[in-house]
């Protein structure tokens, strides 16, 4: 199950695709399905049979994904929203692998 940040992800900057097995046999032409692997959607481009070029496509997203992009009003907010996240991932592992501080030598002074 995909959660809202996934979908802003994915929102932000495109889906993580991967290929899938075809839910359904067009009439016509060679139908290409790709999931994303990070919200689940799906999309199923049509090519034709002779040349390869694409036919038509077709998104089925899951649902809340078009509602999870509610609260951000232009692209750069998602970005400004993810380049955040990636800090904070960045600082917790950052903690996580850190040895442990040691006391600051001082140097004594020549009187």
């Amino acid at each position: 199950m995909a959660t809202t940040d996934d979908m802003i992800m994915c929102q932000t900057i495109g889906h993580a695709w991967f290929p899938a097995d075809a839910m359904r046999r067009p009439k016509w032409g060679n139908l290409v399905t790709l999931r994303c692997e990070r919200c689940d959607c799906v999309r199923e481009d049509l090519l034709q049979f002779s040349n390869g070029s694409l036919l038509s496509r077709a998104y089925n997203h899951p649902d809340g994904y078009r509602e999870a992009g509610f609260g951000f009003d232009t692209k750069d907010d998602k970005r400004f929203w993810l380049a955040k996240r990636e800090l904070e991932a960045r600082r917790i592992n950052a903690d996580a692998d850190e040895p442990p501080v040691k006391a600051k030598r001082t140097r004594k002074r020549a009187s």
